[in-house]
């Protein structure tokens, strides 16, 4: 489950999507957040997650909204990690680079810009707090 309150998303269920046969990855409908499960698990290195903002749930239409110093909760097996979020970015679909692995325990946050036109994603640094 994941929860950013300054957005208003409290206990959102979160699935692990991969790539389907063609490598594009996947996404769990609906209010859910997807957990790539090529990326790091919770804690460990880069998290990757993602939702629609516009469609679907609109899991993270508000996500544009976050700022700096904004929490990310998330509850794995009875346990709470806090993430602390450090920034965003803009990038094109094809940038990849977001979906590296990194050094610390972060959450990449990704949903699509601007709302109802797509042709970006909007990133959200987090770093385990």
């Amino acid at each position: 489950m994941i929860s950013i309150p300054s957005i208003g998303i409290h206990n959102a269920p979160v699935y692990d999507r991969s790539t389907d046969s063609k490598g594009i990855m996947q996404i769990a409908p609906g209010f859910a957040v997807t957990h790539f499960a090529l990326s790091a698990p919770f804690g460990d290195g880069n998290a990757v997650i993602y939702g629609h903002d516009d469609i679907q749930g609109n899991i993270f239409g508000r996500l544009y909204d976050l700022a700096p110093g904004d929490t990310i909760q998330v509850s794995i097996g009875g346990q709470m990690q806090t993430y602390r979020v450090t920034g965003h970015q803009i990038v094109l679909p094809t940038d990849l680079a977001v979906l590296n692995p990194t050094g610390d325990a972060r959450l990449t946050v990704i949903t699509c810009w601007p709302f109802n036109v797509d042709t970006k994603r909007w990133i959200v640094t987090a770093i385990k707090i």
